[in-house]
């Protein structure tokens, strides 16, 4: 897919972030990626949240002009202490290697 518009959004403390997309896009998608964390110790991408694609079409049955990305993120370098525990209860269908490779 050939690139038409690029933008730059800063998250606030919280991660949230926006932008203004302008015009009519039809059938065009907006992938949000993450390019770089503030927070020192915690600048693993995500496999998988690293990036997040957004449907600009606003005839496309939506109601609202706004668009939500899906959640993004990054992982700490250092696992926290109940960090198995958690990839544990959220990924049960996940194979058991997977699981230890997140850890």
């Amino acid at each position: 897919m050939e690139e038409v518009y690029t933008d730059e959004a800063v998250s606030d403390k919280q991660g949230n972030y926006k932008f203004i997309v302008h015009d009519e896009h039809k059938d065009e998608m907006c992938d949000v990626l993450l390019v770089k964390s503030a927070v020192k110790g915690c600048s693993k991408l995500s496999v998988g949240r690293e990036k997040s694609r957004v449907i600009l079409n606003h005839y496309s049955g939506i109601a609202s002009q706004i668009r939500h990305a899906n959640n993004m993120g990054f992982e700490k370098e250092v696992s926290d202490v109940f960090c198995s525990a958690l990839f544990q209860k959220y990924m049960v269908d996940e194979d058991e290697d997977d699981i230890k490779s997140h850890l």
